[in-house]
């Protein structure tokens, strides 16, 4: 059997501390773009491939854990969302 090879675009980031985004759809890529071009507004972002960062919720006494897709900082707020 041989090495299966998935190509997906790719782009370097500007405030990232992970140099690459893989994209692995249209809407990952625009956001993205747009979190790399708001200086204003975000100071730093990160996409959680491989990353392990999870958030535990809790709704109607049931607990969930939920991987967002995206980590952004915002420096107004002075805390990390997710997307």
């Amino acid at each position: 059997m041989g090495i299966m090879r998935r190509v997906r675009p790719c782009e370097l980031t500007q405030r990232s501390h992970i140099n690459m985004c893989v994209f692995d759809s249209r809407w990952e890529a625009s956001e993205a773009f747009e979190l790399d071009r708001n200086r204003g507004l975000v100071s730093a972002w990160a996409k959680n491939d491989h990353l392990g960062f999870e958030v535990t919720c809790s709704f109607k006494s049931v607990i969930r854990k939920f991987r967002p897709i995206i980590w952004s900082a915002f420096p107004t707020a002075g805390c990390w969302c997710s997307k």
